[in-house]
């Protein structure tokens, strides 16, 4: 499973042999992932922050920075 993007994903499952892309497989990611977590304190946290990230469009959260060496600055 894999997000791509905005309402973009693939879910490839192995039992039963099942492929599916694009909404449907997002919303089966986001699924799975909200049901793997514990307790449902952090079921609902974690929801509604992905709900303010994907409402806002706030990205910051999944980018990584690799800040630049020194030798490529001079």
């Amino acid at each position: 499973m894999a997000i791509i993007g905005s309402a973009k994903a693939v879910v490839d499952l192995p039992k039963p042999k099942l492929h599916m892309n694009g909404l449907i497989a997002w919303l089966v990611w986001l699924f799975i992932h909200l049901m793997s977590l514990i307790t449902y304190r952090n079921r609902a946290r974690t929801f509604w922050n992905w709900t303010v990230a994907y409402l806002s469009r706030d990205q910051s959260l999944r980018m990584i920075i690799k800040p630049p060496d020194q030798e490529d600055i001079i």
